[in-house]
């Protein structure tokens, strides 16, 4: 009985982690801005760069999901403390919304369940959980986390 039971979870974490991809990014600079009174504040125009300010270790952790839809998961990680924890799908509508407002064919958005979003600009999700090398190819590559639950939004690179 011990060995069917040791066979059985041997057997579903196989099978799980077959279907799960997982990769980290590393990050170099941030911005942050917040909601004031329902309204989202400018960008600063300059980048927070993380080693100026002694942080350690910025990444980001991406892993998918096979299923349907995919679901994806991202961790934000900063001085090895986890910041932010995202469970999110890829939105169509508001993705179609995002590159017609921003006249780019080069962003895709996903959404959680509490109306946070997270948009990447020049890949997607899927992309950097299977090959995180997309993330340092392309300079305008950026990570936008919009954290409309807490009132506070930051973009990443």
């Amino acid at each position: 009985m011990k060995k069917l039971i040791t066979v059985l979870i041997t057997l579903f974490s196989c099978v799980t982690l077959m279907h799960a991809q997982t990769s980290k990014i590393g990050l170099v600079a941030y911005k942050q801005v917040e909601r004031v009174n329902g309204k989202w504040q400018n960008w600063p125009s300059d980048w927070n760069n993380y080693a100026d300010e002694d942080r350690n270790g910025p990444e980001i952790k991406v892993t998918i999901f096979n299923s349907d839809p995919y679901i994806y998961n991202l961790v934000y990680y900063v001085d090895g403390a986890e910041k932010a924890n995202f469970e999110v799908i890829y939105d169509a509508d508001k993705t179609a919304t995002i590159r017609k407002e921003w006249k780019t064919q080069y962003v895709n958005c996903y959404a959680d369940e509490a109306g946070n979003y997270i948009y990447v600009q020049g890949t997607s999700l899927d992309h950097l959980a299977k090959d995180p090398s997309a993330w340092g190819s392309d300079p305008n590559t950026k990570l936008y986390m919009w954290v409309t639950s807490e009132n506070f939004a930051v973009i990443v690179k």
